[in-house]
């Protein structure tokens, strides 16, 4: 049984008792079918939205209304989804970037054309950075399929989506390309690649959005 827990982290909906902060943390049962990941949380609806990867389904959750949405598509593995300022999604459809319209169904393509084409490799975890630049990295698919040295391929990759829809590959030879964080003082960015086992520190500048 799949359970996805959603962390409610919003100030409105926590609880003082004794002094100390008390959040609410409700389970959400059997939502995702597959793989529940990339959680997001809109403080403004008070929505959480993440993928169901092998689903090809985005779920939005309503902490007011405890109502599901969801959108499915047939073209492929959907690996993140976050809101855009000016309204809807961005999502991640196998080697693809598309805009999700605020209807949640009307989707088209963000890019001319497919990152990594003519690879075996898809899009994985992403996350926006301070300034709403996208990160996203890829991971090859054939890694549950082959030998644990197909994992140390290294053919992912780490890339930054400015808004001006320029792509830029920062971090080369990963291997699964995972999860993203900032520090609060926005000098510190941390990322994951899942096979390695380690958390990486990278020094951020998050003005240009350059790592080193």
């Amino acid at each position: 049984m799949l359970l996805f827990c959603a962390v409610i982290t919003a100030v409105s909906l926590m609880q003082v008792v004794a002094g100390h902060v008390v959040v609410p943390v409700p389970q959400l049962r059997n939502i995702a079918k597959t793989v529940g990941e990339g959680p997001h949380w809109d403080d403004v609806t008070k929505t959480l939205m993440f993928v169901d990867i092998d689903d090809y389904a985005v779920i939005w959750w309503s902490f007011h209304t405890k109502k599901v949405d969801r959108f499915r598509t047939d073209i492929g593995p959907i690996s993140l989804i976050v809101p855009r300022r000016s309204g809807g999604y961005v999502i991640t459809i196998g080697r693809q970037l598309y805009h999700l319209h605020s209807d949640r169904q009307t989707l088209r393509q963000a890019l001319s054309e497919e990152v990594e084409a003519n690879t075996t490799n898809r899009f994985n975890d992403g996350k926006c950075d301070p300034q709403g630049r996208l990160w996203v990295g890829t991971m090859d698919t054939q890694m549950e399929k082959e030998t644990f040295e197909r994992l140390n391929k290294e053919s992912g990759n780490l890339y930054r989506l400015d808004t001006n829809l320029t792509l830029t590959k920062m971090v080369e030879r990963v291997t699964v390309s995972n999860g993203l964080a900032w520090s609060k003082d926005r000098k510190t960015m941390y990322y994951i690649d899942t096979e390695t086992k380690n958390v990486y520190a990278f020094d951020y500048d998050d003005i240009t959005g350059d790592i080193g």
